[in-house]
């Protein structure tokens, strides 16, 4: 399927427009604040996610990547898409609703990104019915409030339990001191899109404080879809978007508590699920409200003691117009609803006490009170049974880190989980890290880890299958990690998986079955230098096979590259920044067709001058206007209607400028 949307964009006036901002005032930038971190802080940079207590990058037992708040800025990162996207081993993909995460080739369309575990502080973000966290717009955390992302590859079930087969993905958020007494941010974009954002925040005595809300909204475009609707243009706002998230975090002294709340609402274009193509009703609504209260105690000077209690909601709602005349019918809008809450805690015990050793033991209780999901017409009539749950999941975990000489760490972990139906898991995770030297690492890395499905596989009606067998991963990696020169670092990762009985939809028996095991092996590369000046280098390349029945899956692409670039450059304060990414093909749920590999580059120019109130930037995405398409989901409807999609082409040159002041 191809389509073509009809927009107006002028890149030369662009360029015009952020030169003009650009040049607005002079600059005074010196070398230091040019350079985001050194190459000696990226090798120390601490990790807390890897082992649920503090430790350097190169110790953690895992593959890790750290993403700072620097990076999101200079390169004109909009969301966590955009974030992942340029990460080694990761790729994204988008279906005009939301935004999908392949990791290390695994990425069937349609999944829902439920394979890994978000976290914002530490705070479990996965929702109740998907167990899953969209990557794009849906993501219930403005980008502009994170300090740092800590990306930790691999199988997570012995620290955390069910879904984190791939990783674990912790946004970190920024200080309320780094926020000042206020922060306001602006950009305007392709599409008449608008953000805006008003954050506050400070320090005083032991207390620390941070308040923000943010809202976006984008007018979308007008797409031609001849899978569907051949010659007919989707209408106006047909692919609008818009959302408005809050977020609050305190902290005093040994205490603090933390509050997420987003609401998202996006038109879909495109006919899905049987829908009219050309009525703008269709309409996806999803949200979250997410909070903790947590504290720490120290015991003596190496013990300490964590607890934290937690509460959330996850709320959708779509509303799809319907043409019921050819059986009779009329004009109908169908709602498609789900939704839950859930509430627990988790205490958490770390411990330096015994010689050569570090412990960390803990335990996790998680009650869904509610698991909601049904579908209904607005007339009242009820295609499928309302499906209303609750459950109870709790986790015992452990990890000792042993200290076998001063260059080698051996740890063990081990969690195990009683989930909803009561069956039992046990995780086990080895790791032995050596330190060669003072700039060379090596990790060998072994973990297991599962998944139980969700209450949408197992209960949604007349598609979910109660009976469905647990997925479950095991998982070898080397990992090499070095400092090639005062200024070059570089990282190798070979690894191999493999999973069993994962949960995919077949379109034969229209229902979710276990399907056949997958095996996937692959290697990754990234080297990254750093200058002096401030200016950065980085390359990756992710070769990633997986097979399955013998054949490729869908969507799995078997190589997948990223170069990042950037150079302080023009008035003192400036920098500008390149980043390029691609993949090769891909293919299709057809079984006989493919995407093709593409390539795609964006730039961004960012600009704060030293002693300034004011931070501007200016990005063009896709620059070159490359035309692409990413693999679509089987959409029984439409094939039932004798129509075929197996693709979603992708938007071309885009634009945002942005402005952010302090006070």
């Amino acid at each position: 399927m191809k389509y073509r949307c009809a927009r107006k964009f002028d890149p030369v006036f662009v360029m015009l427009v952020v030169a003009a901002l650009l040049l607005a005032q002079p600059s005074h930038a010196t070398v230091e604040e040019l350079a985001a971190l050194s190459l000696e802080d990226l090798m120390n940079v601490e990790v807390t996610s890897a082992s649920k207590y503090t430790q350097t990058a190169s110790e953690a037992p895992s593959a890790v990547t750290v993403v700072s708040r620097d990076d999101i800025r200079r390169f004109g990162w909009r969301n966590l898409a955009d974030v992942l996207a340029a990460q080694r081993g990761f790729h994204t993909y988008y279906d005009r609703s939301y935004h999908y995460l392949g990791v290390r080739g695994f990425a069937p369309p349609g999944d829902y990104n439920n394979r890994i575990q978000f976290l914002v502080n530490g705070m479990r973000l996965n929702d109740n019915i998907y167990d899953s966290v969209m990557a794009g717009e849906s993501f219930p955390l403005d980008l502009d409030l994170v300090e740092r992302i800590e990306i930790i590859r691999g199988p997570g079930a012995s620290m955390y339990g069910g879904n984190a087969l791939f990783g674990v993905i912790n946004l970190i958020t920024r200080s309320g001191e780094s926020i000042g007494r206020a922060e306001l941010a602006a950009d305007v974009g392709s599409q008449n899109a608008v953000r805006l954002r008003a954050s506050t925040g400070g320090q005083s005595g032991e207390l620390n404080w941070l308040v923000s809300a943010s809202g976006f909204a984008d007018q979308g475009g007008r797409y031609e879809f001849p899978d569907v609707a051949p010659g007919r243009m989707s209408p106006e706002g047909g692919d609008a978007d818009r959302a408005e998230r809050v977020f609050a975090r305190m902290q005093f002294g040994d205490w603090y508590g933390q509050l997420i709340h987003s609401d998202r609402r996006k038109h879909r274009p495109g006919g899905q699920w049987g829908s009219i193509f050309d009525d703008p009703s269709l309409v996806e609504r999803d949200g979250y409200t997410v909070g903790e209260l947590g504290g720490r105690k120290t015991v003596g000077r190496q013990q300490e003691l964590d607890f934290r209690f937690f509460a959330g909601e996850y709320r959708y709602d779509s509303a799809a117009p319907m043409d019921y005349s050819a059986g009779g019918g009329a004009y109908m809008i169908n709602r498609d609803q789900q939704g839950g809450n859930w509430w627990g805690s988790e205490v958490k015990w770390t411990s330096a006490a015994w010689a050569g050793q570090k412990w960390v033991a803990g335990m996790t209780y998680v009650k869904n009170n509610r698991q909601f999901m049904r579908n209904v017409d607005d007339d009242g009539t009820i295609y499928d049974p309302v499906t209303d749950l609750s459950s109870d999941r709790y986790g015992l975990f452990a990890q000792d880190e042993i200290s076998l000489s001063d260059a080698t760490t051996l740890m063990l972990g081990l969690r195990h989980d009683v989930v909803e139906n009561r069956e039992r898991f046990t995780s086990p995770r080895l790791a032995l890290v050596h330190h060669l030297n003072n700039d060379h690492t090596v990790k060998l890395l072994y973990g297991s880890a599962f998944r139980t499905p969700n209450v949408y596989e197992r209960f949604y009606p007349n598609v979910g299958t109660p009976s469905l067998k647990h997925e479950a991963m095991k998982t070898l990696e080397v990992v090499w990690e070095g400092r090639l020169d005062s200024q070059t670092r570089a990282t190798i990762s070979l690894y191999g998986y493999t999973m069993d009985d994962t949960v995919a939809y077949d379109l034969t028996s229209r229902m979710n079955v276990n399907s056949p095991a997958m095996a996937g092996n692959g290697g990754e590369f990234e080297v990254e230098r750093r200058w002096s000046n401030g200016a950065l280098l980085r390359g990756s390349y992710s070769a990633q096979f997986l097979r399955q029945d013998g054949q490729r899956p869908d969507n799995a692409p078997t190589g997948i590259f990223q170069i990042l670039g950037g150079l302080p450059m023009g008035p003192r304060g400036m920098f500008a920044s390149l980043e390029t990414r691609g993949m090769t093909m891909r293919k299709t749920g057809s079984g006989t067709s493919a995407v093709e590999g593409y390539v795609l580059t964006n730039a961004t120019l960012t600009w704060h001058p030293p002693g300034s109130l004011w931070e501007w930037s200016a990005s063009l995405y896709n620059l070159f206007d490359k035309r692409f398409d990413d693999p679509a989901a089987a959409d029984p409807q439409l094939i039932d209607a004798g129509l075929s999609r197996d693709r979603f082409s992708q938007d071309g040159r885009s634009f945002r400028l942005k402005a952010v002041a302090r006070f």
